[in-house]
């Protein structure tokens, strides 16, 4: 879902950039998805931080569950 989400930001504002905004409302909006993007990224990285962490590193872990 999340990455859903950055898709589509991202394709809107691959939209701008071809068709630069000449209005302020455009522009506005051009920010707003920069800042949703970002803040999805972000997102989207905790989550991967968070389930790396739980994984273990050397495969011990899972010797240990294959009884």
């Amino acid at each position: 879902r999340l990455y859903d989400e950055h898709l589509e930001i991202e394709d809107r504002l691959r939209r701008f950039e071809r068709f630069p905004a000449y209005t302020s409302n455009a522009s506005l909006l051009e920010r707003e998805l920069k800042k949703r993007k970002l803040r999805g990224m972000d997102t989207i990285m905790r989550i991967l931080q968070t389930h790396r962490e739980e994984i273990p590193h050397n495969g011990a872990g899972m010797a240990a569950h294959a009884g």
